[in-house]
């Protein structure tokens, strides 16, 4: 590129390269100038050509037009080990560079293996994740841009000062819309309080909003890898909870080896000699707990 530039700029004795650039503006062969983060499909050198002048300078001539960046897998686990894993106990967003956070469910990906792939065209800079789990297969593809564009000219400059100033005053204002808005809170009634308990707890909560507008410079100097973070409930269990109340067992097991408290869900009494009225009484009281 330097060498290119000072091409441009060739001293006045260059007669013959002079007498061509007044008839043919080498600057107007130059669509444009551009940084991507991933490393082309590049060929030989090939000399560069303006028009009908032959700078004798080369450069690298891409041999593809897009580039796969494998962002590697990562495996998703329960931490409880039961329906509180899940939603809506449960939210899991993902961090993908040049395009921000985004919210993925934890009935698709949990116990796991998600495969974050990145497509990149980098002709115009556009970028496509493609998210899939090991069990599923593809579930979400986002798009986004990892191009930054590079001024060669003073108009290029200032279309470039201008955007800037444009993404800064929209993440202003989406900032102040976030400080100054409520949390919605849903209205439960009391018959459905029961059943829409979870909704409401995590409803209730404020959606933080994490990341702006990740194209161009800006994801240039941002975080460069995917990750994952993962909000759970923070569980609270009483102090010697299973000394005094105990947990549900659902084993299969004879009452003779039962000891302490004991709550049976089902038992079969065909073979203890009673009547049938001491056979239902017998049941009433192991259902609502004895002590053996």
């Amino acid at each position: 590129l330097q060498a290119l530039g000072s091409y441009l700029w060739s001293d006045l004795w260059d007669i013959e390269t002079n007498f061509k650039k007044l008839f043919s503006d080498p600057m107007n062969c130059l669509i444009g100038l551009s940084i991507v983060p991933v490393r082309p499909s590049m060929g030989a050198g090939t000399n560069v050509k303006f028009g009908n002048i032959t700078t004798n300078i080369a450069l690298n001539k891409l041999t593809s037009q897009y580039v796969e960046v494998d962002c590697g897998s990562l495996s998703i686990n329960e931490y409880i080990g039961s329906f509180l894993d899940y939603s809506p106990y449960v939210n899991i967003s993902i961090y993908l560079p040049y395009i921000g956070y985004r919210e993925l469910s934890p009935d698709d990906v949990m116990k796991d293996t998600i495969h974050v792939v990145y497509h990149v065209d980098v002709l115009t800079g556009g970028c496509c994740a493609m998210i899939e789990t090991a069990k599923k297969g593809l579930l979400y593809s986002y798009n986004g841009s990892c191009c930054c564009n590079v001024p060669i000219t003073a108009i290029n400059y200032s279309g470039a000062i201008q955007n800037a100033v444009s993404a800064i005053g929209s993440g202003v204002t989406t900032a102040v819309g976030i400080a100054t808005g409520a949390a919605p809170i849903a209205a439960v009634g009391a018959a459905s309080m029961l059943s829409n308990a979870a909704n409401t707890a995590m409803n209730s909560k404020p959606s933080i909003q994490r990341s702006g507008n990740m194209g161009g410079s800006a994801g240039l100097m941002s975080y460069q890898k995917p990750l994952l973070v993962i909000t759970r409930p923070r569980m609270s269990v009483p102090a010697k909870l299973n000394k005094f109340t105990g947990l549900t067992s659902n084993i299969t097991m004879n009452l003779s080896t039962c000891k302490g408290f004991t709550q049976i869900e089902m038992v079969h009494l065909d073979s203890v000699p009673c009547t049938a009225d001491e056979r239902r009484e017998l049941l009433t009281l192991l259902k609502q707990g004895v002590i053996f």
